[in-house]
């Protein structure tokens, strides 16, 4: 019965002598570089940047401007800013949208819905991890308070810790954190199984095999995975006893480590 219409911010940023300084301002806000200057012993933070319009991310960049003004050289890093819709329920998410592998678990999955939240065991709550193959690259969640406990999927893409490190973490129990583990379980399993399908001519071995551009004892005559695959195979993932894994940004052949013979 209701619409709610959002047409956005822009940036006001005309009539205040920004031209006198030798900042010239655009349709998006004023220009910064990495360390949020605009120009020499000017520095503009928030909404008027035109970066990410939230008042964290103000918040955010106010800490790199007070640390370059104490002579700290510190550069801003906008890869992974968590977004929260503050509707019932909560809507967040962070980083990419999509990616080479994604996995999907509703929260009716999770104990938590089953013991203080029965409500939302019926309701379409749910969590979805985006991956390229090695790091988590992006998340979103439709669930209770889900701006809460999808911050761990923010630390994950800012640090890019590795699939297999993300699968290793114990999520405490009822949480709903625990949507965490049943989505990682998935994305691995997808992982594997891209793995096993662009990899198929790997042989059992205990090394792992890798794509280089140098010379070794022994090599494929596979011709280049493309760029959007190779990414999927850049991982520690293992078929059975077959490694896959490629180097990041190498389309070359196929290489390995294992001796001769």
């Amino acid at each position: 019965d209701h619409l709610l219409v959002a047409t956005g911010r822009r940036p006001r940023s005309r009539g205040l002598g920004l031209e006198t300084v030798g900042v010239e301002a655009g349709p998006a806000g004023v220009p910064v570089d990495a360390r949020m200057r605009a120009a020499e012993h000017v520095w503009a933070i928030g909404d008027v940047t035109g970066v990410w319009p939230l008042t964290y991310v103000g918040k955010y960049q106010g800490r790199i401007v007070a640390d370059n003004l104490l002579g700290a050289a510190r550069e801003a890093d906008h890869s992974a800013v968590p977004r929260v819709v503050f509707t019932d329920p909560q809507a967040a998410a962070v980083g990419e949208a999509d990616g080479a592998l994604t996995a999907t678990v509703g929260l009716a999955e999770v104990a938590r819905t089953a013991t203080y939240t029965r409500a939302y065991a019926s309701r379409p709550g749910f969590l979805t991890l985006v991956s390229d193959g090695e790091v988590l690259t992006g998340a979103y969640a439709l669930g209770p308070e889900a701006g809460e406990w999808l911050q761990q999927a923010t630390l994950a893409i800012r640090a890019r810790l590795p699939l297999a490190l993300l699968d290793d973490v114990i999520q405490p129990f009822p949480t709903f954190s625990e949507a965490f583990l049943h989505a990682l379980t998935t994305l691995r399993a997808r992982q594997r199984q891209a793995c096993a399908h662009w990899c198929p001519w790997r042989r059992p071995t205990r090394t792992r095999a890798r794509c280089t551009t140098r010379a070794s004892t022994r090599s494929t005559s596979r011709p280049p995975v493309p760029m959007s695959r190779s990414a999927v195979c850049c991982s520690t993932a293992r078929v059975g006893s077959r490694p896959c894994a490629t180097m990041p940004g190498r389309p070359t052949a196929w290489r390995s480590t294992r001796p001769a013979g």
